[in-house]
């Protein structure tokens, strides 16, 4: 069950490290948000990912099933704006739906998601956001991943960002030195009005 970010505490789910913080601050405020994320990588990516090839493969299709069935439900289709990403067999469910109905259904069609062992609905309940604000957040996403990638002593191979409504999600499985270099990172981009963070650390 989803815990609201107010209650503020840490969690560690099975290894799995959840938290966010708020761009443009100094201060890192941890709450409970179970997220989980995933896409499928190639080259050097696959060789940085701690990941068995395996589950990298089983991620990525598990990513493209339950998308194609959320874009074709009829009662989401018209009153919903949906992503899935599923990473290390964790999914996380993104963007808005007019009713709490429909966001519990969009989780029950991610519940028949092969190879999936818990999902996170982080959906909100409100209308769909703009094209002009899904373009907005393709850029940050862009801008992010290029600040990752510039960042000295980052990997950036091993972490995948995701954009909704101006909230970047970072997830992957590193180690703690890596993950504050990445939120680090990501907050000083413009653009971003928060940070969530869902990291499996490697040690």
């Amino acid at each position: 069950m989803f815990t609201p970010a107010r209650l503020i505490p840490t969690m560690l789910f099975m290894g799995l490290s959840i938290g966010f913080t708020v761009s443009l601050s100094s201060c890192v405020v941890p709450a409970v948000l179970a997220v989980g994320a995933a896409a499928g990588v190639t080259g050097k990516a696959v060789a940085d990912d701690s990941r068995s090839m395996k589950t990298i493969q089983q991620d990525h299709n598990s990513t493209q099933f339950a998308q194609n069935w959320l874009n074709q439900d009829p009662a989401l289709e018209d009153h919903s704006h949906v992503t899935i990403l599923v990473f290390n067999h964790v999914a996380l469910l993104v963007g808005q739906a007019d009713t709490s109905a429909l966001r519990d259904r969009a989780y029950q069609i991610a519940s028949r998601t092969p190879n999936v062992k818990r999902i996170y609905n982080e959906i909100t309940i409100e209308s769909s956001i703009s094209k002009t604000a899904r373009m907005k957040d393709s850029w940050i996403t862009t801008k992010v991943r290029t600040t990752l990638l510039a960042e000295k002593g980052l990997n950036s191979s091993t972490v995948t960002v995701l954009t909704e409504n101006s909230t970047v999600y970072l997830i992957g499985m590193l180690s703690r030195s890596q993950a504050e270099l990445a939120v680090g990172a990501a907050q000083s981009v413009d653009g971003v009005s928060k940070v969530i963070k869902v990291f499996e650390y490697t040690a």
